[in-house]
Parts: structure tokens; sequence; C-alpha cells
């Protein structure tokens, strides 16, 4: 493969449920295949035309981590001659929002509301209790798992009773899977 074929500068454009991929397109390539598997028989053959038309290339969001693979390809005597890719991994991450909201009589009351995109399993959503500080971590303090399944865009509602002195953490319990989550605290 002659240097100038290669795909150069991926980067991802975050645009809601969508992702647009834009990137330095060879001079002397026509089009590329571009799929989420490292099989250049399988995606999409996008041309340059359709790649400035629409300043890049735009696809459906998928929940976890994506590779895009970018196969540059050049049509001679008939048949598409396809190059070596260059790859891209994306991490399109579950949104899980907690609001929480303390009221103090003898005890604490915090009345949880927790939201998400996508749908997240039992067990994958923890919290901890602890005395005098707030949990830094998940093995700092007493810890619960959510026990009911989140579906996308339906908050569930619960109240979590503490000593008047007990704060309260949330977190992801499988350290692999940490990464394909983003806690947030709503207010």
């Amino acid at each position: 493969m002659h240097p100038d074929n290669k795909i150069k500068k991926i980067k991802p454009h975050d645009e809601g449920t969508h992702l647009r991929l834009t990137f330095d397109w060879p001079q002397e390539i026509t089009q590329v295949l571009i799929s989420t598997r490292q099989d250049p028989t399988t995606g999409k053959l996008f041309t340059l035309e359709e790649y400035k038309k629409q300043s890049g290339y735009t696809t459906q969001k998928l929940q976890g981590i994506t590779t895009y693979y970018i196969y540059p390809s050049q049509r001679e005597n008939g048949e598409d001659i396809t190059f070596p890719p260059t790859h891209l991994s994306y991490t399109n991450r579950t949104i899980i929002d907690i609001t929480i909201k303390e009221k103090s009589t003898q005890h604490k009351n915090h009345n949880i509301t927790i939201s998400t995109n996508y749908p997240v399993t039992t067990g994958i959503l923890c919290y901890t209790k602890k005395e005098n500080t707030p949990p830094q971590n998940q093995t700092d303090g007493v810890f619960y798992p959510i026990t009911e399944p989140l579906e996308p865009n339906k908050p569930i509602t619960r109240i979590i009773r503490t000593n008047r002195n007990e704060y309260i953490n949330f977190f992801i319990q499988d350290l692999a899977q940490e990464e394909l989550y983003e806690l947030r605290s709503v207010r």
C-alpha cells in the first residue's frame, strides 16, 4: 500500500444519539469501507462525495465500546481493492442520573431517583453507607446493590434511611465495566 492511502486523524464527534466520524481522506482514494468488524467484506461503502456532503460519516451510536474500522478502497478494472484499515474505538457510556434529596428527623431519609438512557441490569449499580464522612469508594463502608433492573427513561424512586451522621455514595460494582457507565449527580 502506498503510504498516502492510509486513513489518518480519525476523530469522533458525539451528536446525541449519533456519532460523526471525521478523518483525513487520502488523495488517491475515492471510497472507504466502514465496519464495526475487522472484516473488509462487511460494512458500508462510503464515497468521497458522500463524506463531503455530510461533513463526515454519521452513524447511530451503539451502547458500550465499539471499534470502527475504516478501510481505504479503490475501484480498479471493475473490482474494489481494499487496503489495510485504520481503526478507532469509541465508548458510548450509559448515563445514570441520581437525584438525592435529604430529609432529616432522628434519621435521614434520602429520597433517591435513578434514571438511565440505556438498560442497566440488576446488581451493576450499588451504594455505600458510612458514618461521619462521605464514602470515597465502594470498599469504604457497607455496600448495597440496587436489586431491580433500570429501564431507559423509566426512573425508579426509593427512600434510603440512614442515621443522621451517615452518608451514601453510588458506584458501579464491576470495576471491569466501570468505563461503560457515567454516574451523574442531578440536583
